[in-house]
């Protein structure tokens, strides 16, 4: 994999932009996404805690370029970033509804012109829904592809752009 892969998926795991992850940058999106999430996050950050070469508490850019699994940390990542659709997916339907879309926001502190915008990004065939293939191929291009993750964070939903 490559540098810059790493580096995408840095930017995205160092929510807060701080130039490290820590357990704060994880635990938050846990907290806020609820569910599944504080378990995914919490995995995640133990894994990750290994790279800590300093054991500051703190993986800092070159840690994670050094250290990083790639697979591994895409693999765990994408899981955690999809316990915010089993959270929303109020009914177990596999589809997030603009309601149930809406609620998530809310409890994430996002706009509702923000989730409203999110919402679209990510229903691709405009049907009103968003499918479990919807999220996942938003998440992943949001981690593998070439938007800018400047306005991302991971106490966002994985949609925004």
């Amino acid at each position: 994999m490559s540098q810059d892969s790493l580096i995408r998926l840095f930017t995205l795991l160092d929510g807060n932009r701080s130039g490290g992850i820590d357990r704060a940058d994880l635990e938050s999106f846990g907290a806020k996404a609820g569910g599944r999430a504080t378990d995914k996050a919490a995995a995640l950050w133990k894994a990750l805690s290994a790279l800590d070469a300093d054991s500051d508490g703190v993986v800092t850019k070159d840690e994670f370029i050094a250290g990083a699994d790639y697979d591994t940390v895409f693999e765990s990542t994408v899981a955690l970033h999809m316990t915010l659709f089993d959270s929303a997916d109020t009914d177990n339907d596999n589809k997030i509804s603009r309601a149930e879309w809406g609620s998530i926001n809310a409890t994430l502190g996002i706009s509702d012109t923000d989730a409203e915008a999110n919402f679209n990004a990510v229903d691709s065939d405009r049907d009103g829904l968003v499918t479990r293939n919807e999220f996942l191929e938003r998440v992943t291009t949001l981690i593998q592809g070439n938007s800018d993750l400047a306005a991302v964070d991971v106490t966002r939903p994985p949609a925004r752009t």
